[in-house]
């Protein structure tokens, strides 16, 4: 009975899970089946739909969150970028300095260079100087005259209806003249005892500006400056006429061993020609007391100096030499005129410090008056010594109409 039972129960579960299969198989219009989900798989089916939306939605926020990361790093190497080139123009601008620096350093060096070559240079050229005129004083005992031994003769006129001109050649007239001497001048002596360079006497020279025919031009000895030259009144009306000689300057007293000689003639029918013809020596006056009471300074106070004599006897550079007692012995006429023609005759002062003369004349028109000059440096003078090494003097001659 019991075997039935179980048998019957069986049997009801068997129809039960057919039962409940049949629930769950439907059929289509053409007959298929179809298989509905249990509510198991709908539950895992919609498990799944709700896991694809939350995957879809992390995707969108992955990818929001990549978008966002990748607009940092962007960000952050734009940042990086402007760093490297800040930099790279820091780098630039301090090494552009740093190049400047050393340009200026090279400019500054090379000027340091150029100031001290053009600081030894000037050296070189002191010392050579200096030997140079070491040399020269030790060699030369020289009147130098500006412009190499030049003398400046000029002419003018105070009005428009005088006019005066010069030549040396009578050809050629002009309002000034350069008298070119030799290169150098040499001590040398009016008196022919001292067997140097021969000067004209006086004498000779008014014997030559008396002549018909004057012979005019550069002159000049070895050792002397010597020049003629003529001035001619070339207006229309007769013209009084100033004329000097201009000491301009001097240095180391040797103007007080100069000596100038000057010689004029004017051809004219109205002078005789004693008239017409001078010639004078001049000189500066000294301080020597060995001048004091000669015949030339037998009045002469000693504060305004001694007047010369042209050239002085042989033996007289000794101090002991006395010219007193020298001139005793002119009371011999032929002792005397001796003297005189070796030059010991009283020079014409200098006028002054500035001026060897000033003269004045007058001039007829279409007159021509000759100048003579002659500058040299009388060795016999007292006061041709040592210390007036390297000196020198300017002369010029100024002719002004009026």
């Amino acid at each position: 009975m019991e075997d039935k039972d179980d048998i019957t129960k069986a049997e009801q579960s068997v129809a039960d899970k057919t039962e409940a299969a049949s629930k769950q198989t439907a059929t289509e219009p053409n007959g298929e089946k179809i298989n509905k989900p249990s509510s198991a798989d709908a539950d895992l089916s919609l498990s799944e739909k709700e896991s694809g939306s939350s995957g879809a939605e992390s995707a969108d926020n992955k990818k929001t969150d990549g978008k966002k990361s990748n607009k940092k790093d962007k960000n952050k190497a734009d940042k990086g970028d402007r760093a490297d080139k800040k930099k790279q123009s820091e780098d630039k601008r301090n090494e552009a300095k740093l190049k400047k620096e050393w340009e200026d350093s090279i400019v500054a060096s090379k000027r340091v260079k150029r100031e001290e070559i053009r600081r030894k240079f000037k050296q070189a050229t002191v010392i050579l100087l200096v030997f140079a005129l070491v040399v020269t004083s030790v060699v030369y005992v020289m009147l130098l005259f500006t412009q190499e031994n030049n003398v400046r003769i000029t002419a003018s006129s105070k009005n428009e209806d005088t006019s005066i001109s010069l030549s040396m050649d009578n050809d050629i007239w002009t309002p000034y003249l350069n008298a070119n001497g030799p290169e150098s001048i040499w001590d040398i002596s009016y008196n022919p005892v001292y067997n140097r360079e021969k000067i004209d006497t006086v004498e000779e020279v008014r014997e030559m500006l008396s002549a018909s025919d004057v012979e005019i031009g550069d002159r000049n000895g070895e050792k002397f400056i010597r020049f003629v030259f003529m001035v001619k009144n070339t207006g229309k009306y007769a013209t009084n006429l100033s004329y000097e000689m201009t000491l301009d300057y001097d240095k180391r007293g040797l103007q007080n061993a100069v000596r100038v000689m000057w010689g004029e003639s004017r051809k004219s029918d109205d002078l005789s020609e004693e008239d017409s013809v001078s010639v004078d020596v001049y000189a500066a006056r000294s301080r020597s007391r060995r001048l004091e009471g000669t015949n030339a300074n037998y009045n002469v106070n000693a504060e305004d100096g001694f007047v010369e004599y042209v050239a002085y006897p042989w033996g007289s550079d000794d101090s002991s030499f006395s010219l007193l007692d020298y001139e005793k012995t002119f009371s011999n006429p032929d002792i005397f005129n001796q003297a005189v023609q070796n030059g010991y005759f009283a020079a014409t002062p200098f006028l002054s410090d500035s001026y060897v003369f000033q003269r004045h004349s007058t001039l007829a028109q279409g007159d021509i008056m000759y100048c003579y000059v002659c500058i040299w440096i009388e060795g016999s003078d007292f006061d041709c010594v040592d210390s007036a090494l390297g000196g020198y003097v300017k002369l010029g001659i100024n002719f002004v109409a009026y």
